[in-house]
């Protein structure tokens, strides 16, 4: 999991670069034609080929015939003129699906019909959009049905699963039910369920002390597999065996905190990490090549607040460096953090002097 989360970071980074170097499409058309010009013509026909639904699996790199999928990924995903101009075509979602069905019917017609790419989606995108303002009640989304307790959930999973798996979950041993079934049936339940994305069964956990969807998944499972054997479920000890884990994981997280926090003295030359990405490519390069590490010293120390207080002495970028990238914002409706259209930057050049938070500098 470590390793996905640092892959995942490293992505996130990276695309903060690579936006401000990226051609930017103004519409579709405009992307619709660059990627007519930036793809191979074996990419093209199997495009044409494939079905609406499965485009997106040539552009993964897992794939035979791939694209620098850099353009996909930038234009829908990260925010951009495309998505802004889908948008206000009445488009949340579906960005690259959009963009990949354009793709194919302009390869096949040599021209583009919006109207006709566009209106399925539309409809399915107002849909969805419904369904996320509605998620704390809603008993169904994205055409799965959502279970509103442990209950409802072992319904469900009786008519899922079948009669010889079930017989093969009785027999497994406790402590490997979790391992087994993690990134199977696991998953299954984590996406299906929308227990990472937020329904009314994860509010139904929430509420109960448990907001990790990797927990809930597997206090369903050892739930469902005890309710087969006839055993009581002991909900509130497993409940209470993953409260403890976390408050454990967190006491233990801030004794390193402290240890590496007093780490820091006022003089110190400090090094910067980089969390929030970089201003440039060359900036990046310059990283993670160990050619230049943007530097500080230490002036004050506050220590209630576990802040440093830092004058910026090189940046390895006349542009400076990102100090802070607020992409998310907390959304009432939908009681959540949301990606917002437009993150918020904040860059510091050198010879600035700004209050950090410590982790954001380490001591070599």
């Amino acid at each position: 999991m470590k390793k996905i989360a640092l892959l995942c970071l490293y992505l996130i980074l990276s695309s903060v670069s690579i936006s401000q170097e990226i051609y930017q499409p103004k519409n579709l058309k405009q992307a619709v034609k660059f990627l007519d010009n930036a793809s191979s013509q074996s990419l093209k026909d199997s495009v044409i080929k494939t079905d609406d639904n499965l485009l997106e699996n040539l552009f993964y790199p897992s794939s035979k015939v791939t694209i620098d999928d850099k353009y996909v990924f930038e234009w829908t995903t990260n925010p951009s003129k495309l998505k802004n101009y889908l948008s206000k075509k009445g488009l949340k979602y579906f960005h690259e699906q959009v963009l990949l069905s354009s793709f194919k019917y302009y390869l096949i017609n040599g021209k583009l019909d919006e109207d006709k790419i566009l209106l399925p989606y539309i409809e399915k995108s107002k849909r969805y959009a419904y369904e996320d303002e509605n998620r704390k009640t809603i008993d169904t989304l994205r055409g799965v049905y959502i279970p509103k307790d442990l209950d409802d959930c072992f319904k469900q999973l009786d008519v899922l699963i079948i009669d010889f798996d079930k017989n093969i979950i009785k027999v497994v041993k406790e402590e490997e039910l979790i391992s087994n079934y993690h990134f199977g049936l696991g998953m299954w339940l984590r996406n299906n369920w929308q227990l990472w994305g937020g329904s009314r069964l994860s509010y139904y956990f929430n509420d109960m002390g448990i907001t990790e969807p990797d927990d809930m998944s597997s206090i369903i499972l050892t739930s469902y597999q005890r309710n087969l054997k006839g055993e009581k479920i002991k909900l509130e000890e497993q409940i209470k065996f993953y409260q403890d884990y976390w408050r454990e994981q967190k006491e233990s997280a801030d004794q390193q905190n402290e240890l590496e926090f007093n780490h820091f003295n006022i003089g110190d030359t400090i090094s910067y990490r980089y969390h929030s990405g970089y201003v440039s490519n060359e900036q990046e390069e310059k990283y993670f090549n160990r050619d230049c590490v943007a530097k500080g010293i230490v002036l004050s120390i506050n220590r209630n607040e576990k802040l440093l207080q830092v004058k910026i002495i090189d940046c390895c970028d006349r542009k400076g460096i990102i100090v802070s990238n607020e992409e998310f914002e907390y959304n009432e409706k939908l009681d959540k953090m949301v990606k917002m259209e437009k993150p918020i930057i904040k860059k510091a050049k050198k010879d600035k002097i700004e209050w950090f938070k410590y982790d954001l500098w380490y001591k070599e």
